[in-house]
């Protein structure tokens, strides 16, 4: 009778790998819940507002002051995306239920628009009596003069309810607007109203900064700042958001990438499972926050988008020296000079933030933005004069830039990563730079291949992957070769030296050395040398094993003579199959 069976190490890891799948798929059976129950997302609505609750519950406080004619001053201010305006609707919302009265008034962004633009919707929204805002005034009528007008105007209105002032987008504000919601503002305190104040802190320019700060500190003025949304309310907003049920690992992507930006979540979540990268709307946002900053600020930050999110302002500086650009050569002496000036500009819009010596991107989006400025050969370049800049620095961040630049010593760095990693039980981070190898490698390479998918299925294994271990094993195996043909045997089957099953099993039978002497490379049958540095050491060789069985026999009897005999036979043919595999 013939048994067809495959010796590889590679089938001996996969079953033991299936075995535990097995005991682990029946586990997760027995615990598995009745129902799911019904978890139909609900539609979002971009006006809708999720989480922000200590900050609504701190205003509608001081709103609720307003009736009895205690008035009130809040700067709301938060990046592009951070919410502002759900968080003033739904503050609107709120205050049209308890009888007060509301009125709008908003900026144009990227063009000034006329004059008192915000104001003159509010006072036409409440049906103010003229004040003469939007005609010319002749010699006799002073700005102040005109801005006492609005205010009796608000104070001189014909119901005794409160009112909410809403101005969103003062950032882009003409300052004639900013000056009279000063003047307003100092008054606000004996007015049974609430101004709020809706800007970007990180695109007013320092006009417009000094006037909000001067309007801060006024009597009865309150500033709340718009974060990052917690994680339970990322999970929530994504959940609505998207088209379908999300899944744990998408949500924590979505987490992670949109770092608790509302516009964020909610572009990433509606686009989750297309394959596109960046949604139009956010490369919009973001896009417009840049257009601010001067060309080579901006031309700085996307040679700076190379190295990750995070980076060091001396990596940054030698990544430009190596530049081959004329540009930068005319600079000389002058270039540190340049350098400082173009960090700082973008230090003070708050595209970067600074941690010590460590500079980092406020999102990980803004870093992705810039990076999908650069065409392919421009980042190719970036990345390779990276690798040469950050030098003796992290070897994986080292791989990394060899790697997106194309070098030709990116394969041999990452395999030096990959072990680090290994070395140091970071099995996952090992599993990644295996994977980033595999990758590299020519498709030819079939002992080295299947080498490096044994080290990669060790590595998965231990992570916990047992899937991603299984399939390894198989594709390894699957380089190997077709399955071998030995006579069948009252001996259990056996695997090669080298794979990672019990010492005692190894090398001991006829089929694993005709494997060995058919095989083209080491790594297919698993001989001494080549084998996965995660397999078992070897066994000892032939002469010791031949001298410890004699010492057994004289002392179990000439009875048991037959056994150490079979013994000997076995490690002989054990000796041969190693012999014959190729060094």
């Amino acid at each position: 009778m013939v048994v067809r069976e495959n010796t590889h190490p590679a089938y001996s890891f996969a079953v033991f790998i299936q075995a535990y799948s097995f005991r682990r798929i029946h586990f997760a059976v027995l615990i598995r819940p009745t129902s799911l129950g019904n978890r139909l997302p609900v539609p979002y609505s971009l006006t809708e507002l999720v989480g922000r609750g200590r900050e609504l519950a701190e205003v509608e406080s001081r709103l609720a002051g307003v009736r009895a004619g205690s008035g009130a001053v809040v700067l709301v201010e938060g990046e592009a995306g951070a919410g502002k305006t759900a968080f003033a609707n739904a503050l609107t919302r709120r205050a049209r239920a308890a009888g007060h009265a509301t009125a709008w008034g908003s900026c144009l962004e990227g063009e000034p628009g006329a004059p008192f633009r915000p104001w003159l919707q509010i006072l036409h929204a409440i049906r103010a009596p003229a004040t003469g805002l939007d005609e010319p005034a002749d010699a006799s009528v002073t700005r102040h003069r005109r801005f006492d007008a609005v205010v009796e105007a608000l104070r001189d209105r014909p119901t005794g309810d409160g009112l909410l002032l809403v101005l969103d987008d003062l950032h882009a504000a003409d300052l004639g607007s900013l000056r009279l919601l000063q003047h307003v503002a100092s008054e606000a305190a004996d007015l049974p109203l609430m101004l709020l104040a809706l800007f970007r802190g990180g695109q007013a320019g320092p006009d417009r900064h000094e006037v909000l700060g001067a309007v801060g500190r006024e009597r009865g003025a309150h500033r709340i700042r718009l974060g990052a949304l917690a994680a339970g309310d990322v999970t929530e907003l994504a959940t609505r958001a998207a088209a379908g049920p999300l899944d744990a690992a998408t949500l924590r992507a979505i987490g992670e990438r949109s770092g608790g930006n509302p516009l964020f979540v909610v572009e990433l979540a509606r686009l989750a499972g297309t394959g596109e990268r960046l949604p139009r709307g956010i490369r919009a946002a973001i896009g417009r926050r840049l257009d601010g900053l001067p060309a080579d600020t901006r031309l700085l930050l996307r040679q700076a988008s190379v190295h990750g999110r995070e980076f060091d302002a001396a990596t940054l500086a030698a990544t430009v020296r190596l530049t081959r650009d004329e540009t930068v050569a005319r600079l000389g002496p002058a270039l540190d000079a340049a350098l400082d000036a173009a960090l700082d500009a973008a230090l003070d819009a708050g595209v970067l933030v600074a941690d010590g010596p460590v500079l980092r991107f406020d999102h990980v989006l803004t870093q992705e933005v810039l990076y999908a400025e650069l065409g392919p050969a421009e980042r190719q370049e970036l990345h390779a004069r990276a690798a040469s800049a950050v030098g003796d620095g992290p070897i994986e961040t080292v791989a990394h830039h060899l790697r997106q630049g194309g070098e030709a010593e990116a394969l041999t760095v990452t395999l030096r990563a990959a072990e680090r990693a290994r070395d140091r039980l970071a099995y996952e981070d090992a599993a990644y730079q295996y994977r980033a190898a595999l990758d590299l490698l020519p498709r030819a390479d079939d002992g080295t291949r299947a080498r490096l998918l044994l080290d990669l299925a060790g590595c998965e294994f231990r992570a916990g992957a047992v899937d991603a271990a299984w399939r390894c094993c198989h594709e390894a195996a699957d380089l190997a070769g077709p399955p071998v043909t030995r006579p069948c045997s009252r001996t259990r089957p056996r695997s090669c030296a080298g794979s990672p099953t019990p010492r005692s099993r190894r090398g001991s039978t006829p089929c694993a050395g005709r494997r060995c002497r058919c095989s083209a490379t080491p790594s297919r049958c698993g001989a001494p040398g080549s084998s996965p540095s995660w397999s078992s050491p070897p066994t000892r060789s032939a002469p010791a094993r031949r001298r410890r069985t004699t010492a057994a026999s004289r002392t179990w009897g000439a009875a048991r003579c037959s056994r150490p005999r079979r013994v000997a036979t076995r490690t002989r043919c054990s000796s041969r199959c190693r012999r014959a595999a190729p060094s």
